[in-house]
């Protein structure tokens, strides 16, 4: 394949992927739900000056990151038709649940509560696929940081949704809509017992404006 018939085919792919718009900047807002997983487990063990054998497990504990609604907030720039580059900050309050369990003096199970503050800064490429009439597809994929209780990590996504066009006007605000969207997300660092990445999943419900 020549260079030309190269950079013809990707110019009808782009074109292909959305009805080319002039419409530039995105504000997108709403309520983000994200799943729970675990942060890490531990045994506590006690540890005796003996000739044989090893230390005792007194009980066994796990420490669970809750699921939990947030918000979120969207700043989108268009590059090219179709193609848009988004930043992102969401923030979020879950609860982190302690269970205590297979004690060795044989005292019942039980789980302690308590809280953290969950803040996140990404960024992401979005892609607009073939739109439907008021209906817009997309995909998009990114990364960026998280802050568990000033704890930072690294935070990875890959996912999609769709937008809805409801109201279109030719002014300065172009148009109106809802937009929902599922992400799978990849963590590691962050307030962590194990230095593991964590795997969770998101999805967000909200409104979208798009100007000039």
């Amino acid at each position: 394949m020549t260079l030309d018939a190269t950079a013809i085919l990707i110019l009808a792919l782009l074109a292909g992927l959305s009805e080319a718009s002039e419409e530039r900047i995105e504000f997108s807002g709403g309520a983000e739900w994200s799943s729970g997983y675990l942060i890490g487990t531990r045994a506590a063990l006690l540890v005796e000056n003996r000739v044989q054998g090893g230390p005792i497990a007194l009980f066994d504990s796990s420490t669970t990151r809750g699921g939990v609604w947030g918000w979120t907030g969207r700043l989108a720039v268009r590059v090219v038709a179709g193609v848009h580059v988004e930043g992102t900050v969401a923030h979020a309050e879950p609860a982190l649940r302690l269970a205590i369990r297979s004690d060795r003096e044989g005292a019942p199970d039980t789980t302690v509560g308590g809280g953290m503050e969950e803040w996140q800064y990404t960024g992401s490429v979005r892609v607009d696929l073939i739109r439907k009439g008021q209906l817009i597809p997309f995909v998009l994929a990114g990364g960026g940081r998280i802050y568990q209780s000033d704890v930072g990590g690294t935070t990875y996504h890959a996912g999609g949704g769709f937008r809805v066009v409801v109201v279109s006007s030719p002014g300065l605000l172009k148009e109106l809509g809802l937009r929902a969207d599922g992400r799978v997300q990849r963590r590691s660092g962050g307030l962590d017992f194990e230095d593991r990445s964590r795997r969770s999943a998101a999805v967000t419900v909200g409104a979208f404006a798009r100007f000039y």
